[in-house]
């Protein structure tokens, strides 16, 4: 059940991810002219891979003719979201950051995609060895016109400052308390849980409790 809740509750458009307004509009206007390298940089929880899934799912969408943003109801979309489209492919590089990654994942770029984008979100992108940093800056110089990448990353200073100025840069910051309640909101009449303001605050109150706890451990 929480798993199915979690799912459902998963942000499908730049609305539904809390705060974040400023780096929302780059990527509204960017679907008109899509950039071709992103790095989304900000603490953990800020909404960095649900934004690349979502300004992905845009590009890919059945229905965007105007270059608005994605529909949420076509396969193409729900794929994206729901992280099982051919065309956009995730990884963590924190685990799979070593050089050979890289090179195999340079080798499936050069790949047509089935539709007119194929989209690399790179998840924990600090986490790139040194030499896969490297040959992910090679392959960032002269990229196939088709591809797309998408880093994320909680540390963009391990990052070569040759890779980050290659990249159009987004900071993403924590929400406010009131965006959170708003958020919660949104996914209790979603689901049809009917859930009192108080409430709300109480929880968001114990999850930035427990958050604090964990990164004291950190």
């Amino acid at each position: 059940m929480r798993k199915n809740l979690a799912v459902a509750a998963r942000p499908r458009t730049l609305e539904d991810v809390a705060g974040n307004s400023v780096v929302k509009d780059v990527l509204r206007a960017a679907w008109k002219n899509p950039v071709p390298q992103i790095l989304l940089a900000g603490p953990s929880g800020t909404g960095k891979t649900t934004l690349g899934r979502i300004w992905a799912a845009g590009l890919l969408c059945e229905n965007n003719t105007d270059g608005t943003g994605g529909c949420t109801t076509c396969e193409n979309c729900v794929r994206v979201i729901d992280g099982t489209h051919i065309d956009v492919v995730e990884m963590d590089a924190a685990s799979h950051g070593g050089v050979d990654q890289i090179r195999e994942l340079a080798s499936g770029a050069n790949l047509m995609a089935s539709g007119k984008w194929r989209i690399y979100i790179i998840d924990e992108a600090h986490g790139l060895s040194n030499a896969g940093a490297q040959a992910f800056l090679k392959l960032l110089e002269e990229p196939p016109e088709h591809i797309i990448f998408i880093l994320a990353t909680t540390d963009p200073d391990k990052l070569p400052v040759a890779l980050r100025s290659r990249c159009l840069y987004l900071e993403t910051s924590l929400p406010t308390v009131g965006q959170l309640i708003d958020n919660l909101r949104r996914v209790a009449a979603d689901a049809n849980i009917n859930v009192d303001d108080d409430t709300l605050a109480s929880i968001v109150k114990v999850s930035e409790h427990r958050l604090e706890i964990g990164r004291a451990h950190v």
